[in-house]
């Protein structure tokens, strides 16, 4: 019973991490012409919302003179690139706390030489999940800026400007 109180209390106190950002993923960043923003949230809470999280990380990406791409286009073509924000909120029964997983990952089409067609994966990748209390729910926010600077790092290093 101690284990599972001290694995339940870590997981209700702590932040994990995961992600894909070494140097061959960092590499697919190389010389991206421009990105596409995508966000998705389930079960929005305020702050977190959808548009807020764009508006965040398109200023975000702009600020850095990354071009952006149509967010009303419609067609895809093999040079697109996405940069697809996931964020997942749960709140857990009788008690004021959220759990939430944010995943940063970008999106683009690979050449499989030994069939010469595109398939589309993910290239680079960074997240984590934990929890907060309901009443600090504008810091999962803030954490999803934390990842988008990571991703603006990965890109950078082999950017530079």
């Amino acid at each position: 019973m101690k284990k599972v109180i001290l694995v339940l209390v870590f997981f209700l106190t702590g932040i994990l991490a995961f992600g894909y950002d070494g140097p061959n993923e960092r590499e697919t960043l190389k010389d991206l012409e421009k990105i596409y923003v995508t966000v998705s949230v389930s079960n929005e809470v305020y702050p977190v919302t959808k548009t807020n999280i764009t508006t965040d990380i398109e200023f975000m990406l702009r600020r850095e003179g990354i071009t952006l791409g149509d967010s009303e286009q419609t067609t895809i073509d093999v040079n697109d690139v996405a940069l697809i924000v996931e964020i997942g909120i749960a709140k857990l029964d009788d008690i004021e706390v959220l759990v939430y997983e944010i995943t940063v990952s970008i999106y683009q089409h690979a050449l499989l030489p030994r069939s010469d067609k595109y398939y589309g994966v993910v290239t680079w990748s960074t997240g984590g999940f934990g929890s907060v209390g309901s009443a600090k729910v504008a810091s999962i926010r803030n954490l999803i800026k934390d990842q988008i600077n990571e991703f603006l790092n990965a890109y950078l290093s082999v950017n530079p400007k």
